[in-house]
């Protein structure tokens, strides 16, 4: 009787513990805001219904920004999902969809061809991995990238990716009201993982923009490695991989299409460049009222972006039109909150 009330009360001491423990590490964790908080977008990724997404993004900044998923439900109702993150290196790209793939079974996987350019330096990028790896459900899959990303790294430590807490101790002199208030985070994200922006500033194609030429940019080999991965896994599993690159004002480079072109001839992939002229031209992209800032589409542009690419993803795969299923009727909810938000 005695050694069952010992149990009872280590259990007891070990839950309270570990509630506080896991409520100071929130409290301390950076508060990534607006299109850099990833945490309501991966926790909602987590809530869509099993195998009920058909497409899914995964790359960098651009794609967040650039992909809008309810502007594909509206046009042609199907389901996709963006997984993109800022700075998405492919390290994280491909840990992404071995996630993804515990969860939903989709027919087609879209890439970001500028990670293909990426430097692979972790500690340089730690922030922007950070805000990768911090929302992911605890599993095996996270910890095995967390030892892919120690391995590659000089300071960065295991114990610090599993438990936050060890890395944003010292963050307590400069805690604020929000840090506080983080429990008010909305775990729905109804625009399906796209950051949504009517910012809009205007921007002139520079005269030298895409300039053909001969050159072919060298892919990074580290890069390369992590996507050869992916399209593997793809494989693997009978899903389609399509590369896309998205305008990018300023660092968009002729050299890096034929090099994404060249990779996808050799794996038999398709590949759509948005930042060609003629693309943007044909799209309708008006750089004057469709960028954010020079690297990336607010809202205006990911629409026409997104509704051009749906009558791609219906030219070239068989996906199923589920605006008048029921079971999807949770789009036609979040597409109702897209308009409204639109209107406001």
């Amino acid at each position: 009787m005695i050694v069952n009330k010992k149990i009872i009360n280590v259990t007891f001491f070990s839950i309270i513990f570990c509630l506080f423990f896991s409520s100071i590490t929130q409290i301390l964790i950076p508060k990534w805001k607006n299109k850099d908080n990833d945490a309501s977008r991966t926790l909602s990724f987590y809530k869509q219904p099993k195998n009920s997404i058909d497409v899914l993004f995964i790359g960098g900044s651009s794609f967040r920004d650039g992909f809008a998923p309810l502007v594909i439900w509206r046009e042609y109702g199907y389901t996709s999902y963006n997984r993109a993150t800022r700075s998405q290196i492919p390290m994280i790209s491909y840990y992404y969809l071995v996630e993804s793939l515990k969860y939903q079974n989709p027919k087609v996987v879209v890439l970001n061809n500028y990670s293909l350019f990426l430097d692979f330096l972790v500690d340089k990028r730690e922030a922007f991995i950070r805000t990768s790896v911090d929302p992911l459900r605890i599993s095996s899959i996270k910890i095995k990238l967390i030892l892919d990303i120690i391995s590659k790294s000089k300071v960065q430590t295991f114990i610090s990716y599993l438990f936050p807490f060890f890395r944003y101790h010292s963050r307590w002199k400069h805690l604020s009201q929000e840090d506080f208030e983080y429990y008010k985070i909305n775990e729905y994200d109804p625009f399906k993982g796209h950051y949504v922006t009517f910012n809009s500033v205007p921007y002139k194609l520079p005269d030298n923009f895409m300039l053909p030429t001969e050159k072919i940019k060298k892919i990074h080999e580290s890069s390369l490695y992590y996507h050869e991965k992916i399209i593997q896994l793809c494989k693997k599993n009978n899903i389609s991989v399509v590369y896309v690159a998205l305008p990018k004002l300023e660092s968009s480079e002729y050299s890096q299409h034929l090099a994404t072109e060249q990779l996808a001839k050799k794996y038999n992939l398709k590949y759509l460049n948005y930042g060609l002229p003629e693309l943007i031209n044909e799209v309708g992209i008006n750089t004057l009222t469709d960028m954010d800032d020079q690297d990336h589409v607010n809202f205006f542009g990911a629409e026409k972006i997104s509704r051009h690419f749906g009558a791609f993803l219906k030219s070239n795969f068989d996906l199923i039109d589920k605006r008048n299923d029921p079971a999807y009727e949770q789009w036609n909810i979040d597409l109702r909150y897209l308009n409204e938000f639109i209107n406001h």
